[in-house]
């Protein structure tokens, strides 16, 4: 019987999970963890990727990422091969290390991004006593790093991302986050999560009432280190002020899916429509026609990495903005 395709899109956050060959164990020391995570931040600086969320047991691994440049299954065959030929030649074996393939999910909306980090983050609390009161203990999770009790010892976790979608300010994010992570476990001991999909924890109405408020209380967005206040702008201002400055024959290529030539415009473009229109993700798509939530994450860590390599943000934003009345 043919496997299934696996569900892949340009641009998209991944869930993943991979699991040992049943009859080993996939990390048996804490070097084989540590190897594993050095070759994680090989494989992320070579594609550019982005890591939110990891945790490494001792039969299976979870990671909540972008590869960006390359597609996902690519990305992680590099990652796996260069620890399963560390791992065979280390303990003087042949064949598979992981069992079948890797199971990745898509990230499909802001709830999944802070469900599957929690997800992953309380892993170890199956461990032991000891780790199901204290996961952020654990030493190999992203988790106590997100706490503000560890340094990233690898230097390729990046909180900000989620972080600035729970509040502008650092103390009032991790302190939502904390609140969500309480929220969160005691949904848990009413309805077990059986398998990684989430689904109950997605839909629970105690959740989404929490992310509702989170809405009504946002009012700035996090820029690369900067907060930037939500101002009243129209949209298509924007559009417009943008394609005039970057001298855009045509406000109509920035709809335009697959043009390269207008792509970094086009980055540059949502993250001022973010900043300035208050505009969510998905009224991002609709504005555009052609884009998914997971797009509109792409292309806004890639106007972010354009404004601070190339431009002056805050004497482009000025500039930009004259020509919106």
């Amino acid at each position: 019987m043919p496997r299934v395709a696996r569900i892949r899109q340009n641009g998209a956050y991944y869930h993943i999970m991979c699991r040992s060959a049943s009859e080993f164990l996939l990390f048996r020391d804490d070097h084989d963890k540590i190897r594993y995570l050095q070759v994680l931040k090989k494989c992320l600086n070579e594609f550019n990727g982005i890591l939110l969320s990891y945790c490494l047991m001792d039969n299976h691994l979870h990671l909540l990422l972008n590869p960006l440049n390359v597609d996902i299954s690519k990305f992680m065959h590099k990652l796996n091969l260069s620890y399963a030929i560390y791992y065979n030649k280390k303990y003087n074996r042949r064949g598979h290390v992981f069992a079948d393939r890797f199971n990745s999910k898509i990230i499909t909306n802001e709830k999944y991004f802070f469900i599957a980090s929690l997800y992953i983050h309380n892993n170890p609390k199956d461990l032991s006593p000891y780790y199901k009161k204290h996961p952020h203990k654990y030493p190999f999770s992203s988790f106590s790093y997100y706490l503000g009790l560890e340094n990233d010892a690898f230097n390729m976790v990046n909180k900000k991302i989620l972080f600035s979608m729970l509040n502008p300010h650092y103390t009032n994010a991790l302190a939502h986050y904390i609140k969500l992570n309480n929220i969160y476990n005691k949904l848990c001991k009413k309805e077990p999560i059986i398998s990684p999909d989430l689904t109950n924890i997605l839909t629970n109405l105690s959740m989404n009432t929490y992310f509702d408020e989170l809405k009504k209380e946002n009012t700035y967005e996090y820029i690369s280190g900067k907060y930037l206040p939500l101002v009243d702008v129209n949209p298509r201002d924007i559009i417009y002020a943008v394609t005039n400055y970057f001298n855009i024959s045509n406000p109509d290529l920035l709809r335009e899916k697959y043009n390269r030539n207008i792509l970094d415009y086009k980055s540059i473009c949502i993250i001022m429509l973010r900043s300035f229109c208050d505009l969510t993700r998905k009224q991002i798509c609709s504005l555009f026609g052609n884009m998914t939530i997971s797009n509109v994450y792409y292309l806004s860590n890639r106007g972010n990495k354009i404004l601070d390599e190339q431009y002056n943000r805050k004497l482009l934003y000025k500039t930009i903005l004259s020509d919106v009345s």
